[in-house]
């Protein structure tokens, strides 16, 4: 069985990537997950390059 892109974010990338899906702005993210704003940042690149390779991996499959 494949499994879900989300299957492979860590438990903070979920709840960044809720909150960004939500529209909040990065220091609102920050605020509730209690991490700094250049963390939130590095957690939506690397949840970007996890969807990227997710994406081409089943674009090739």
């Amino acid at each position: 069985m494949k499994k879900m892109v989300v299957d492979y974010l860590s438990d903070l990338e979920k709840r960044v990537l809720h909150y960004y899906l939500k529209g909040l702005s990065y220091g609102e993210i920050a605020d509730k997950t209690g991490i700094p704003i250049k963390s939130t940042d590095n957690a939506l690149q690397r949840i970007k390059k996890k969807l990227n390779r997710a994406m081409t991996s089943a674009k090739n499959s």
